[in-house]
């Protein structure tokens, strides 16, 4: 329904018009008590010129007058009383024809008992009496003004001819003016009254449009506020699992952190380090490896399929496996422990040739160093080693195979490198050098990585931890990390 304008207003259903008419009689209420009041002080100016008439004649007209103050005096004080004017209001068109009946038969007996015919003396009556019919329903209104005016214009005229008093043309002229009279205020009072019905009907369809707009609104909210109500609850849910699952990480990573070697072990045998560790989520891929055997240090540093819980899981398999490995078995080469471990990872994963599914294994940089003759041996899956000495850097590169499952498996390579005072070892995950920036979205990459490390190779181990660490955050920017981070440096 759109916004009825006073020319076009659409019809009623008959749900609304019973609706309408409560309306319309709660709005009809003012104009019926302002009927009352004018009744009550025009009555009561007649009944004063009646009482200084005095004259016998008079006794009874002014007794009907008397009868019908009385009438409208109670009407009047109810019409003020708050239970008994939603009473009048639910009975507004009875208590309308009651009073147009009363006012109807007081004017027929005043004209009978009275010596003044003259239509003009009671013409107020009329008035009051078309006035107060504004609180019938139109469709009755309109046969109430005219069955009210032809009764008493009837009755009238019944009146006079038996008082022989309509046989002189001056009576008759008169009797036909105050008739004409009569019926012009009819019409004008139809015409407004139809007016003000229109007026009440577009203020009722537009209060009714508003109504049930707000009710939409309304409905609208609560539907909304049902919804957000659930939603919270979903979110308190996923917040009361979503600690839960972090908690649980947060133990895994003390787990993690408990096999991997302490700082003060790593401080002891190698006092000239340091380890940027970075995981990307609160648990991490990376693993870094320390062991002494006899004369040998074993230091190695991986990166496992994944990150976050995923490679946590395989870092914990490649921890154990290496600690196996150099306890079990006689240490002979790098690259003997490296073909070691990836029998082991392969064997638990189920890994086979024909299998191309689970491809699950971890890149390693590992090297093997002789404390007493300083000669180092190296063996990398994917993972190469840097030594920085006398201002350059030498890469000793990595077997182009995976610790794990691989279609063109490779013996891993052994290499061999004597070590002198002052060589930088560094080795290294992908992570740092696969970050994209913020500007361009640009890769680190390894060439940028190894300018870092030849610019930074000569200062204190802890300080190079926080260059890489401000180079790396530099670097990202505004971009979330893509990889867990590990870079092991080691001063001979």
């Amino acid at each position: 329904m759109g916004n009825p304008s006073f020319l076009s207003l659409p019809k009623l259903s008959s749900t609304e018009k019973k609706e309408f008419n409560k309306y319309f009689n709660e709005r009809s209420f003012i104009l019926f008590r302002i009927t009352l009041i004018v009744i009550f002080i025009t009555n009561f100016f007649y009944l004063y010129l009646d009482y200084l008439s005095a004259e016998s004649s008079y006794i009874l007209f002014w007794f009907f007058r008397l009868i019908d103050q009385l009438f409208f005096s109670v009407l009047l004080i109810l019409s003020f009383n708050k239970k008994s004017k939603y009473l009048i209001i639910s009975n507004l068109q009875f208590i309308a024809n009651s009073v147009s009946i009363v006012l109807g038969l007081s004017i027929l007996l005043m004209i009978y008992v009275s010596k003044q015919y003259e239509f003009a003396y009671n013409t107020y009556y009329i008035g009051l009496l078309i006035t107060l019919s504004a609180s019938i329903p139109l469709r009755v209104r309109l046969k109430q003004f005219i069955y009210n005016a032809l009764l008493i214009a009837t009755i009238y005229l019944l009146i006079a001819l038996f008082k022989q008093n309509l046989l002189e043309p001056e009576k008759i002229k008169f009797l036909i003016s105050n008739l004409f009279f009569l019926f012009t205020i009819i019409i004008v009072v139809l015409v407004a009254d139809f007016l003000l019905e229109m007026y009440i009907r577009q203020n009722f369809l537009q209060t009714k449009l508003l109504k049930d707009q707000n009710e939409e609104i309304k409905q609208s909210s609560e539907e909304i506020q049902a919804q957000a109500d659930a939603l919270q609850k979903i979110n308190e849910k996923i917040s009361k699992y979503n600690k839960h699952v972090t908690d649980s990480i947060n133990y895994a990573k003390r787990i993690q952190n408990a096999v991997l070697p302490s700082e003060k072990t790593l401080s002891h045998f190698l006092p000239s380090h340091f380890i940027f560790y970075k995981p990307k989520n609160i648990v991490s891929g990376d693993f870094y490896f320390f062991k002494k055997i006899n004369d040998h240090y074993i230091i190695a540093v991986a990166d496992c399929t994944g990150h976050g819980v995923p490679g946590a899981f395989v870092s914990m398999l490649g921890i154990a496996f290496l600690n196996e490995i150099v306890r079990k078995k006689e240490v002979n080469t790098a690259a003997q422990i490296l073909e070691d471990l990836r029998h082991q990872v392969k064997s638990s994963l189920n890994q086979s040739d024909s299998d191309e599914e689970t491809n699950d294994g971890m890149d390693i940089a590992l090297c093997l160093i002789d404390t007493k003759t300083n000669n180092l041996q190296f063996a990398g899956a994917y993972s190469p080693l840097f030594i920085i000495r006398n201002n350059e850097l030498i890469q000793i590169k990595a077997t182009k195979n995976p610790i794990g499952l691989f279609q063109f498996e490779k013996t891993f390579e052994n290499n061999e490198f004597r070590l002198k005072r002052n060589d930088v070892l560094y080795m290294f995950s992908d992570g740092f050098t696969d970050q994209f920036n913020s500007i361009n979205n640009k890769k680190y990459g390894i060439k940028q990585f190894k300018n870092l490390l030849l610019q930074i190779h000569k200062e204190d181990m802890k300080l190079q931890k926080e260059i890489l660490d401000e180079a790396f955050e530099k670097w990202k920017g505004s971009n979330r990390q893509i990889d867990d981070i590990l870079i092991f440096g080691v001063k001979i």
